[in-house]
């Protein structure tokens, strides 16, 4: 008596693999497609930073400003030439920071990804009835909010 030759997979075994490979795809793909948690953190990272400079320069007198872009935001006027790294205008000057582009996380202010800040000579908000302090969100995954105080703090919100 001859046993006759299996071919194929059981319907446990592709319901299984499908299952798996279902989990999968729900887990990892987001990682993928969507802004990383960890370009999401270093934009807020360089956001502070930079506005930190912004609001050291005001109070030694320089006339500058953070504009931001879809793109990317910097840091323009007279705080930009006091660093070590060159400038990306070209030029031969030395800038403080470089541009830091936003990649899919855009930075708001209300509904506009496109805005400049000011601050005042106490390094204060004075821009967009910024006031009573303003509240910056970078959409990445999850947002992350970059609140600038009526007093001029500045710091990072969960």
């Amino acid at each position: 008596m001859s046993h006759p030759k299996t071919r194929g997979f059981t319907l446990i075994e592709l319901v299984v693999t499908t299952v798996l490979i279902a989990i999968l795809a729900v887990t990892v793909a987001p990682r993928f497609f969507a802004s990383s948690e960890f370009q999401t953190q270093l934009n807020a990272d360089a956001l502070v930073a930079q506005l930190r400079a912004l609001q050291q320069s005001r109070l030694a007198g320089q006339q500058c400003q953070l504009q931001v872009t879809d793109q990317q935001f910097k840091l323009a006027g007279q705080c930009q030439q006091l660093g070590t790294q060159p400038c990306l205008d070209g030029s031969d000057q030395h800038c403080r920071f470089a541009a830091q582009p936003l990649g899919d996380a855009p930075l708001k202010h209300g509904n506009r990804s496109q805005f400049t800040v000011s601050l005042d000579d106490l390094g204060r908000p004075a821009f967009d009835n910024c006031l009573q302090g303003c509240r910056l969100v970078i959409a990445g995954i999850p947002p992350i909010s970059v609140q600038i105080e009526a007093e001029g703090y500045i710091h990072a919100l969960p």
